[in-house]
């Protein structure tokens, strides 16, 4: 271990890119190459040390692996054309580095030249568009490898056509020195984007720097109270027994009656008992926080994302910060929507709003746009409406002027308004008779002849707020921002200086003077209380500043309607009036604002209305203490925005990323006013790298962790055969589930009809699982197309075609099973038309190059119509999704039964498990029979139920297969047919027997 700790202390600066990559290997010394030896990550660690060292040698090799994936896909990358191209200073740097402008993307959907620079992304720069691998290696000269350095979505520095990138050696094209452009093409062609691996590496390394505060032999078991955060109780669990029993590691019956959850008001979410008892047990105790860690197992249709959405719900009644995260963008979404949407359906009698909440990472993979749902608490978008909000008018001046307006007699301010304008009117006729004395300049002040209100939508008013602004008693700070932007008038464009644009100079009559300032004043405030009561984050104490927020919108309105009002009578009077007596005291103000509407006397009304109003703003003033950033001008819109940002992720109650994102909060600044981050829960979490799980682990603060997966779905890919030997891809639920770690089941399935759901609950859950009340209702059951091939749940039986490769590829396709499915298809749509029923079929398959072939045939087919969507992806793109009809094609047609990694159990439960309705197996009998695999089992089962069928069966698919085998020539395929359109079904041929 100590050779393992002295590599570890080596590399700690250097990305595991770097030791990966083509261009380092050859460089790599004999020595380093014999301590990059890639061990099994065992089960159990005798130290921290060693559970962090355990991850980097099958991390390194994993990277590399990845890296030489991406070379042999080159054919298939998406690139895009280099136009500009720059070389930087390279003293500062020890490989060269460039500046590159690429051109603008292109929008048809079927081209691959369409990338878009990605911060850590591994770039090939060749002047060849990708074709082939071999095109790389005939020629090494011809191009270089590069890293991204700067630049993408996330990058505000530069324009999104622009990146900044470390050259493997130097770039042999060479650009014009006056415009930067390649005197020969140039092309980049992105490989892998490293960031989620070097966020790892980070993580490990940042590990290895943590002061350990546990004993390794401390925690013997999961309930130690005295483990001082999550990570020490992963590393350190050992197993209970050496036989894992799921009976004994679930708590499916399992009640908590101690659990204090009265008063979160979860008996209106409709959780069903194990959903229910994993709340409780994973909420803290009222007044206790101690360090655990929970297991969540949700096999699937079992209402996951609803449990998670709960859970969370609890957490911010329970007021305590929570970080929310999963593998993928799309999971994030699901927990985001089911969050959000609880608290709009259940936040009016509870203290929580969606400013609690933040979401954040990449935009445009999100595709969040400002009509999105989620918009409302995506960061980027919070932080351009707070920003737009209080970039041109801080708060504080919103608030000083209105409230000083109200509280003066506008008598006086007019008068002042009036003595201003006439002596710039003076000061402006000065300085045209100075410029051109010859020229008699002279300046109207009269408004004789023209219409009050066409005065009123032309002239910008000064209403002499400035001054009584700077008056104000602030802060150090507020007045050192004020003075270092150099702004001295609320008429601040977009810049720091803006150029004064000349205005008509009139003076207003009093009343004129009146509507337009109030109108212009209340409209900037209300504004401002508006983005605030949606985007501010809130604590306690601030409850009553924003009550009077809600209460000061309703007095603007009531003195909006009676000041633009014609009857002068009812509000000017009362706006002459100077200071008024008032009773500031909050308690007694729900009950004059409720006599300010029961007041019939309008002029009474009014005064109590400004009255009330003036009590509220001034205990706004007094007391809604915003961060500097409301409260000042600011000159650059980028710091401006960061600034939001950080305050934004501080404050959230809610935070919900992606687990790989999360490495962002490392660079949120802790203060004494920052309450660190409590909880940790992770949806999909056997999904998920045991070391990529740390990035979020290992957070400042964090000492609860609840992960919620089903280890016997798919775990992380990963590319490497050394590093998935290792274990590499084995998730931390599955790592303690294998120790015999308590873990909650949720023990009810929503999603499937019966039929579909009997062999995957009784093969790989052991029958544990039950059916919910919906799917066994009798409407559950539904008849897409006629014969009982259509129904529930069939297998069927295509022979005769054969796996073929892709030209340049691996992965294999079968044509006569993609006709069978674009014959089902046409039928479900045709169906789907006519009956004019909506309908959402998913097409599955282990193997890329068949999704390719059924994506390419299926085109655009089916979009002409709104109520039919089709889905074609691989088994991996289907975790985590549903469908009403699924079609999964298996491929796999030859003699020996070979299934290759059809064999896997948990790609097998994640394809049978993603129909709601319908799941309809199309596949070879022959083949998946002889492969001794699950597949013989599914096969076994299929012909037991009656459920197996022969596309002989019915006629026009018998046909439709015929056809598509004599339009491809494949006499080879015809001659295996065997006459396909007359074959007796597999079930009823008396030669099959299984023992």
């Amino acid at each position: 271990m100590a050779r393992w700790h002295l590599q570890t202390q080596a590399l700690s600066s250097t990305s595991p890119a770097a030791l990966a990559t083509p261009t380092h290997r050859d460089t790599r010394t004999k020595n380093t190459e014999k301590w990059i030896r890639v061990k099994r990550i065992p089960d159990t660690f005798v130290s921290f040390e060693s559970y962090l060292d355990s991850f980097a040698g099958p991390l390194i090799e994993e990277v590399h692996a990845d890296i030489f994936s991406s070379l042999a896909g080159y054919a298939q990358a998406n690139f895009t054309q280099v136009i500009k191209v720059e070389k930087l200073d390279g003293k500062k740097f020890e490989n060269p580095v460039f500046s590159f402008q690429i051109a603008e993307p292109v929008k048809d959907e079927k081209s691959r030249e369409t990338y878009e620079p990605t911060e850590c992304d591994i770039i090939v720069l060749s002047p060849q568009k990708p074709k082939h691998v071999s095109d790389l290696t005939q020629n090494k000269s011809s191009y270089v490898l590069d890293k991204i350095v700067k630049g993408g979505e996330d990058d505000d520095d530069l324009p999104p056509d622009c990146f900044i990138a470390r050259l493997s050696s130097e770039l042999t094209v060479e650009a014009d020195p006056v415009t930067r452009i390649p005197k020969e093409q140039l092309f980049a062609v992105v490989l892998v984007n490293m960031k989620t691996y070097n966020r790892i590496w980070t993580c490990l390394d940042k590990g290895n720097n943590r002061q350990k505060k546990v004993p390794p032999a401390a925690n013997e078991n999961q309930n130690v109270s005295h483990v001082s955060d999550t990570v020490d109780i992963v590393w350190q669990y050992k197993s209970k027994a050496v036989k894992w029993d799921m009976s004994k590691s679930s708590q499916s019956s399992r009640c908590f009656p101690d659990r204090s959850i009265d008063d979160l008001g979860l008996e209106n979410f409709m959780l069903n008992t194990s959903q229910l008892n994993a709340v409780a047990d994973c909420v803290p105790v009222t007044g206790k926080f101690s360090s655990s860690v929970k297991l969540i197992w949700g096999p699937p249709g079992t209402g996951k994302t609803k449990t998670i959405g709960t859970l969370l719900w609890a957490m911010l009644l329970s007021k305590h910060r929570t970080l929310a995260c999963a593998p993928t963008n799309t999971a994030v979404l699901g927990v985001a929507s089911r969050i959000v949407k609880l608290v709009h359906e259940f936040s009016g009698s509870r203290d929580i709003h969606l400013s609690d909440i933040v979401l954040f990472g990449n935009k445009k993979r999100m595709k969040i746009d400002e009509d999105h749902e989620l918009s409302t608490v995506f960061l980027s978008s919070r932080t351009r409406r707070l920003s737009k909000c209080f970039a041109k008018k801080p708060w504080r001046l919103c608030l000083s002027s209105l409230l000083h307006f109200l509280e003066k007699s506008v008598a006086e301010q007019h008068q002042l308004y009036t003595e201003r304008i006439l002596a710039k009117m003076k000061e402006t006729e000065r300085k045209n008779h100075e410029k051109n004395k010859t020229e008699d300049c002279s300046v109207t002040s009269c408004t004789e002849g023209k219409d009050p209100e066409d005065i009123c939508d032309n002239v910008e008013i000064e209403h002499g707020d400035d001054e009584y602004y700077d008056n104000e008693e602030e802060s150090e700070d507020e007045e050192d921002c004020y003075e270092s932007e150099g702004v001295k008038s609320d008429d601040a464009g977009d810049g720091c200086d803006p150029e004064p644009a000349e205005q008509m100079l009139v003076i207003l009559p009093l009343k004129e003077y009146v509507r337009a300032t109030y109108n212009e004043l209340a409209a900037d405030l209300f504004n401002c209380m508006e983005v605030l009561q949606t985007d501010f984050p809130r604590n306690p104490s601030m409850g009553q500043s924003f009550q009077c927020m809600t209460d000061v919108a309703e007095l603007l309105n009531i003195l909006h309607t009676y000041i633009n009002s014609d009857d002068d009578d009812v509000w000017l009077d009362g706006l002459l009036e100077g200071q008024i007596k008032q009773d500031n005291d909050p308690a007694k103000w729900p009950d004059l604002l409720a006599s300010v509407h029961t007041e019939e006397c309008l002029k009474s009304k009014f005064r109590k209305a400004r009255s009330l109003c003036i009590q509220e703003l001034q205990y706004l003033s007094k007391h809604l203490e915003l961060p500097f950033w409301a409260n000042c001008f600011h000159c650059s819109y980028y710091d401006y925005e960061r600034d939001i940002r950080m305050y934004l992720l501080q404050k959230a109650s809610c935070i919900l990323c992606t687990v790989s994102r999360s490495f962002s909060l490392y660079n949120v600044p802790v203060d004494k006013d920052t309450f660190l981050l409590q909880m940790l829960t992770v949806d999909e979490a056997a999904q998920l790298k045991e070391c990529e799980t740390l990035i979020p682990m290992l957070l400042p603060g964090i000492r609860q962790a609840v992960f919620i997966g089903d280890e016997c779905q798919l775990p992380a890919l990963v590319k490497s055969k050394i590093s998935e030997n290792a274990y590499f891809g084995r998730s931390v639920f599955e790592r303690l589930s294998t120790l015999g770690y308590n873990k909650h089941l949720l023990s009810v399935q929503y999603r499937m009809h019966p039929e579909i759901s009997k062999f995957p609950v009784a093969n790989f859950y052991d029958s544990k699982v039950s059916d919910g009340p919906n799917v066994v209702c009798k409407n559950y059951e539904r008849k897409f197309l006629p014969g009982k091939m259509f129904g529930s749940y069939s297998f069927i039986n295509v022979e005769g075609g054969h796996e073929t490769t892709e030209k340049h590829g691996q992965s294999l396709k079968n044509t006569i099973e993609v006709a069978a499915v674009l014959w089902i298809v046409k039928r479900l749509f045709e169906e789907s038309v006519f009956t004019g029923t909506k309908l959402s079929v998913g097409i599955v398959s282990p193997y890329n190059a068949q999704v390719r072939a059924i994506q390419e045939k299926l085109g655009e087919s089916c979009d002409m119509y709104d109520g039919f969507s089709v889905k074609v992806k691989s088994v991996d793109g289907f975790q985590g999704a549903e469908e009403d009809i699924i079609i999964m094609s298996t491929v796999r047609s030859n003699g020996a039964g070979s299934v290759g990694f059809l064999t896997n159990l948990q790609r097998t439960n994640v394809a049978l498990t993603r129909a709601k309705h319908c799941l309809w197996i199309v596949g070879n009998v022959t083949t998946l029979a002889q492969s001794r695999s699950v597949w013989q089992k599914i096969v076994k089962d299929a012909i037991a139920r009656g459920c197996l069928f022969d596309a002989s069966d019915n006629k026009d698919l018998s046909n439709a297969l015929v056809n598509a085998i004599t339009e491809l020539d494949d006499y080879n395929n015809l001659a295996r047919m065997d006459s396909l359109h007359i074959r007796m079904p597999m079930y009823q041929r008396p030669q099959w027997r299984y023992r």
